[in-house]
């Protein structure tokens, strides 16, 4: 686990709901896989990880992508026997203003946030389509991931530099998600 290092000293995250004993936490690769969407144990990310070198053998990390640990990590738990948290926060994270994380939080046009929600539904689809080769549920998979579409999207509304922005944005999102149901038949 990590906790970031900002300009006004370092911020820790409180585990105890995800640790409840603030040990461990031991998953299959195939529950871990489950908890992607909304990060349930706060793994998703690259940074603070320790992962078997051997796993990483023909894995690729897309580019050009923001946010691309999201889209790309969860391609390794498969190969895992076991995926093991602890709520130990051993890694410092520095997290700036100008860096990927703190442009993300800076409020944003309509267009700005379509540019980053892209990124994102980029991994979302990507995620999905791994699912459903591995014969997931996908009935549960659709839905969660529309389900994580509308809080990510209610989020990044949040970020809009004007109403009309917010407005414009929400709708966009909307299509999107009508979209995926019509493909998903849902």
């Amino acid at each position: 686990m990590f906790f970031y290092i900002r300009e006004d000293g370092d911020h820790y995250f409180d585990y105890s709901p995800f640790f409840s004993d603030l040990k461990m936490v031991k998953l299959s690769s195939t529950e871990t896989l489950e908890t992607v969407l909304f990060d349930k144990h706060q793994i998703i990310e690259l940074a603070g990880t320790l992962i078997d070198s051997d796993l990483y053998k023909g894995w690729t990390c897309a580019q050009g992508i923001m946010y691309e640990d999201f889209g790309n990590k969860f391609k390794l738990y498969p190969r895992a026997n076991e995926v093991v948290a602890v709520s130990e926060q051993l890694y410092g994270y520095r997290q700036r203003d100008d860096g990927t994380i703190g442009k993300t939080k800076q409020k944003k046009t309509f267009l700005e946030e379509v540019k980053i929600s892209n990124n994102m539904m980029a991994n979302v689809e990507k995620y999905v389509y791994y699912m459903e080769l591995m014969n997931a549920d996908d009935k549960k998979i659709h839905t969660d991931a529309i389900n994580y579409i509308t809080s990510y999207s209610l989020y990044r509304a949040s970020m809009s530099k004007s109403e009309e922005d917010k407005n414009l944005y929400l709708e966009y999102m909307d299509k999107y998600k009508e979209k995926l149901k019509r493909y998903w038949n849902i």
